[in-house]
C-alpha cells in the first residue's frame, strides 16, 4: 500500500477495522527500507524499490525470516522508529482505522524503553 490517500472513499470498508496488534517493524515500506538502508550505509539485497517489493513476496519461513532480519537490521536510531512509526499512522488514518499498537524495539537497537525520537 504505497499510497493511502489513492484508495477511494467508497473503497473503505463500511465495518470499522483496527489491529489488534502490529508488528511495527513489519509496517515498512520498500521505499522507506531502502531509505534506511541508505541512511544507515547499509546493504541490502536489492538496491531498488521493484527489488525490495520482490524480497516481500515470500512463499516461505525461511524468506519470511530473511525479509524481517533485512528490515530490522536497517532500524539503527530512534530517528528511524520515529519514521516509520509516522508512516505507519499516517497508512492506518487514510484508511480510517485507529492506531492501537505501542511499538517495541529488538535490543540490538540499542534504543531503551525510555528513549524518545525528537
Amino acid at each position: 500500500m504505497s499510497d493511502p490517500a489513492a484508495v477511494p472513499p467508497g473503497a473503505r470498508p463500511a465495518t470499522p477495522k483496527f489491529e489488534l496488534h502490529v508488528h511495527l517493524e513489519g509496517t515498512v515500506e520498500p521505499v522507506t527500507l531502502l531509505g534506511l538502508a541508505r541512511r544507515n550505509g547499509l546493504r541490502l539485497p536489492a538496491d531498488t524499490v521493484a527489488g525490495l517489493e520482490k524480497m516481500y513476496r515470500f512463499t516461505s519461513l525461511d524468506q519470511f525470516i530473511n525479509a524481517w532480519i533485512q528490515t530490522t537490521n536497517c532500524l539503527r536510531t530512534a530517528e528511524d522508529f520515529r519514521q516509520i512509526t509516522v508512516e505507519y499512522i499516517g497508512r492506518v488514518v487514510a484508511l480510517g482505522w485507529p492506531p492501537m499498537s505501542r511499538p517495541s524495539s529488538r535490543p540490538q537497537s540499542g534504543l531503551k524503553d525510555g528513549d524518545r525520537a525528537r
